[in-house]
């Protein structure tokens, strides 16, 4: 067991270590510090990685509520937040777990599925992006999750 961890770390720093220099050569998307990504177009700072799991939409409000990375102050995106991250990648597909996405080279993510702050049509249902097709959609807010992450963001201070 103590041996398999070990694996796994070398493999997620590894991981790290690979979207940090693919994220030299892009313009836009700069890792400014550990685990952050700033995008320059929008003065927005992303987390490098999602929450690494399925979680509903309250959970993944609670998980960028109570993270404490780099001082704290991180939400869930807007749609039109998680919208540029599929325009921002240009046409690059990153693994995204098991599967293709298309995502800046900076990130670190384990879905294809991402919950916004926003609601839907009623207060039972919030939206979320899928960054391997573009497309939006709306789940329930409570119970279990099929593949939606949580990935935060905050305003550049």
């Amino acid at each position: 067991m103590k041996r398999e961890a070990m694996m796994m770390g070398a493999t997620m720093a590894m991981l790290v270590g690979v979207a940090g220099s693919a994220a030299a050569d892009d313009g836009r998307w700069k890792i400014t510090k550990p685990q952050v990504v700033a995008d320059t177009f929008t003065d927005t700072q992303w987390t490098q990685r999602d929450n690494l799991g399925d979680v509903n939409w309250n959970g993944a409000k609670a998980h960028c509520a109570n993270l404490d990375l780099d001082g704290g102050g991180w939400r869930l995106p807007t749609m039109n937040e998680l919208s540029q991250l599929y325009s921002g990648a240009q046409g690059n597909k990153v693994a995204c777990g098991a599967y293709q996405c298309s995502a800046p080279k900076a990130f670190y993510l384990t879905g294809l599925a991402f919950w916004s702050g926003e609601q839907g049509d009623s207060s039972s249902e919030a939206l979320y992006f899928n960054l391997s097709n573009g497309n939006r959609y709306s789940y329930a807010v409570a119970g279990p999750s099929y593949g939606v992450r949580a990935l935060c963001v905050r305003r550049r201070s």
